[in-house]
């Protein structure tokens, strides 16, 4: 029976060694990855979950536009996205029935991100929105201003006249100072 030199089995342990080194590294990064990519979409669920009632928000916006990239991979949310997508650029429907089927469409996406993320939520649960009644009322009177002083401006009801130059300066200080 031949004997292995020991300066093989010295260099057959650092091998190993080295290798289990690497292998560690390789693991902890996917690991990590892994827990980014979950925080990120737990993120985005978390924003649009809090602003379901504010669509309009800069914040539901970007959440609902991160969606196809954090949830890549994700068959139902990417099909449940891609619907409600298609449906927030649909103009043939009038506004009462766009905005059910918004919800509706926008609830089957919250469902679907939530059983991603291992959520036991119900259409209950996501439906289930505290919208204080005065936020509404504020909403819809800014539109309806913003909608009226648009209007007026266009058709020249209401003359804007600029008076005198707009300057990019401190403003001088008056006198005695």
């Amino acid at each position: 029976m031949e004997q292995i030199r020991p300066e093989v089995l010295y260099f057959g342990g650092g091998a190993m060694s080295l290798l289990g080194v690497i292998v560690g590294q390789v693991i902890q990064y996917f690991t990590t990855r892994g827990k980014l990519k979950h925080e990120r979409q737990l993120k985005i669920f978390d924003v649009l979950m809090a602003t379901r009632a504010q669509r309009l928000s800069q914040g539901h916006v970007e959440a609902l536009n991160s969606v196809p990239v954090a949830f890549y991979g994700h068959r139902e949310v990417s099909d449940r996205w891609y619907d409600y997508f298609k449906h927030l650029h649909a103009e043939h429907l009038s506004r009462e029935v766009w905005d059910i089927e918004q919800n509706k469409l926008l609830a089957a996406l919250l469902l679907a991100m939530a059983k991603s993320l291992k959520y036991n939520f119900s259409t209950a649960d996501i439906d289930a929105i505290y919208y204080p009644r005065g936020h509404g009322a504020i909403e819809n009177d800014q539109q309806v201003l913003l909608k009226g002083l648009a209007q007026a401006l266009q058709s020249g009801v209401l003359d804007v006249r600029l008076i005198g130059e707009l300057k990019n300066e401190e403003s001088p200080k008056p006198e005695g100072q």
